[in-house]
């Protein structure tokens, strides 16, 4: 009898053993959770998490996946952690040990249970799906869009930056270049892959898990901007990046050959049209706000109209191969257009400089080149001050007003060439000074 109440009291035992276990973990990682908010933020990503101060320190981010610890996207060893971290280095080591459901349930992200394969049918690979390896079947180039949404697809790959000025930005595709939100808010679906940096500035930022920004991610309130408490940079790194510091090099030496290369171009137009030039500038002069209305309608509209005239051209007697001689030559002239518009409002830009600067005064081509510098200052400046990698929310805030400048710019500019050629003539200003004077 004595041996059967000793056994059974033994099966109760290790019966018992394992939910004891379970609640022993739990306990752990809760407690271990609150340790690490009272330090950091916790961002859950693909395969572990990221940790971002709540203080000012060296280390901006510290992602913790599959055994592995980086530092600002570069790997580091136990060493290396306890130098740059010191005592918090033991914290982030004992969040390495963890498995992959503990981290995100630290994070918390609750695990969704597998269920189960029927008979017959494989199972399914346990593999990731490489979001940033997905094919895009449409591409397109720079998307703004002000006073506005834009909407990135889950098919359409992004060449350049996605900016919304007072507007949403739905992101569910590949971005090369950067999303910018100022005022409102920034949503990045499962499929959506960010080359660049998010950057929200009076909004919110909606990310879902699956999400991948190999650059930075800045969300700032404009509460926040003028009560001096700034916000916080969170780095979603994939990896090691070794281009990751050449970054805003590249951005500001790409911008600088832009621009120089636009000064060229502009230069040439004065010299090889300039009567164009000066109409498109007493129009931009007379007639601002028309001249932009018409400009942002002939964009709109540009794309259908030239797609049903393709269309029509290809059925018609002209035939595809006559169709396809004149696709090229309507783009460069488009492209044309759109050059000569923008000189024209930078040659009105610089003659009123002349009235102002004296060293501009008899010059032209100096004052026109100002009108170009005087557009593109802000995304220039933004660019500039983006080589400290400090100062996150100005960045941001000048590369915005920069790109929206700009567009506003050249909109302007097509639009009065397309005034200047089909609307009525205006007097021309008395300030314009002769192209060919030097």
């Amino acid at each position: 009898m004595a041996r059967a109440l000793v056994a059974i009291a033994l099966l109760m035992t290790c019966a018992a053993t394992p939910a004891a276990q379970r609640a022993a973990v739990e306990g752990d990682v809760t407690a271990l959770r609150s340790r690490v908010e009272r330090r950091f933020e916790i961002l859950p990503v693909a395969g572990g998490v990221v940790l971002t101060p709540h203080f000012k320190a060296a280390v901006r981010s510290i992602e913790i996946a599959d055994g592995t610890i980086a530092l600002d996207g570069t790997l580091v060893t136990g060493a290396e952690l306890r130098q740059r971290l010191g005592a918090d280095a033991d914290l982030v080591l004992q969040l390495s040990y963890l498995d992959t459901a503990s981290r995100r349930s630290l994070a918390g992200v609750a695990a969704t249970p597998t269920p189960p394969v029927p008979p017959g049918v494989a199972e399914p690979s346990s593999a990731p799906e490489t979001t940033s390896k997905m094919p895009r079947a449409r591409r397109r180039g720079s998307l703004v869009r002000i006073g506005g949404s834009v909407k990135v697809e889950t098919d359409e790959h992004v060449t350049d930056d996605v900016v919304a000025i007072g507007g949403s930005a739905d992101v569910d595709g590949e971005v090369d270049g950067d999303v910018v939100v100022v005022g409102g808010s920034a949503n990045l679906g499962p499929r959506a892959h960010i080359n660049g940096d998010v950057v929200v500035i009076g909004g919110s930022l909606s990310q879902d898990p699956a999400a991948t920004i190999d650059g930075e991610v800045h969300n700032v309130g404009f509460g926040d901007m003028f009560s001096g408490a700034g916000s916080r940079w969170r780095g979603n790194w994939r990896g090691w990046d070794p281009w990751g510091g050449f970054r805003p090099v590249a951005k500001f030496l790409g911008t600088l050959m832009r621009v120089g290369l636009l000064m060229l171009f502009a230069a040439l137009v004065l010299f090889v049209a300039p009567a164009p030039v000066g109409r498109v500038a007493d129009r931009v002069a007379a007639e601002p706000v028309k001249s932009w209305l018409v400009g942002f309608v002939t964009e709109i509209l540009f794309l259908p109209v030239f797609v049903l005239t393709v269309f029509v051209l290809a059925v018609s007697i002209i035939g595809i191969p006559v169709v396809i001689l004149l696709v090229p030559v309507v783009i460069v002239g488009g492209i044309m257009v759109f050059l000569v518009g923008f000189t024209g409002l930078a040659f009105h830009l610089g003659r009123t400089l002349q009235a102002r600067v004296e060293q501009l005064q008899a010059r032209p081509y100096l004052a026109t080149l100002s009108g170009i510098v005087l557009v593109v200052s802000p995304l220039l400046l933004g660019r500039l001050v983006g080589l400290t990698g400090e100062m996150g929310v100005m960045v941001g805030l000048l590369v915005a007003v920069g790109v929206a400048i700009e567009y506003i710019a050249w909109t302007a500019g097509l639009g009065a060439a397309a005034l200047a050629r089909f609307g009525h003539p205006v007097r021309p200003s008395p300030e314009v000074m002769p192209p060919a004077s030097t």
